[in-house]
């Protein structure tokens, strides 16, 4: 199952679910720190489960297949879903030029940082199990075929 997964699962893919996974350990940490630290409300949970619903977004967007030229599972894109993500782009880049400075002034750091810290480990969390699914999926799908 290793041997297939390495050889037939695109190094962009590999290389991106280890980026969220080290990404998501990171920020785990650090909010992790400053709940000790700052002691952070445990509303921040709510957070959290934006990011996994930002994901199910993601999920629509981007999804893998087998690609049959060259024996690898790789990542599709729709046109509906690149509009999409420019679109949540856009909306997070008008969010945070509007309405950060805003939260900046009347919260502490530690909290707003935290809080798009929590909303980013939901989101990495929920495409790095999405995308361990769909991969799941394929291979199990081939190798079924493969065996009588």
């Amino acid at each position: 199952r290793k041997a297939f997964y390495k050889k037939h699962v695109a190094k962009s893919i590999r290389v991106m679910m280890t980026m969220f996974i080290v990404s998501y350990l990171l920020m785990f940490g650090i909010v992790l720190y400053d709940s000790f630290i700052h002691h952070l409300p445990f509303h921040y949970i709510l957070f959290f489960l934006v990011g996994l619903a930002i994901s199910i977004i993601y999920r629509a967007i981007q999804g893998l297949h087998w690609n049959e030229e060259a024996q690898k599972i790789v990542r599709k894109r729709d046109v509906i879903g690149l509009f999409l993500s420019i679109g949540v782009f856009g909306a997070l880049m008008l969010i945070r030029k509007c309405a950060l400075p805003e939260m900046l002034r009347a919260f502490n750091i530690v909290y707003v940082s935290d809080a798009i810290f929590v909303t980013m480990m939901g989101i990495f969390f929920g495409r790095v199990h999405t995308m361990a699914k769909q991969i799941e999926e394929i291979v199990f799908g081939k190798m079924s075929k493969e065996v009588p």
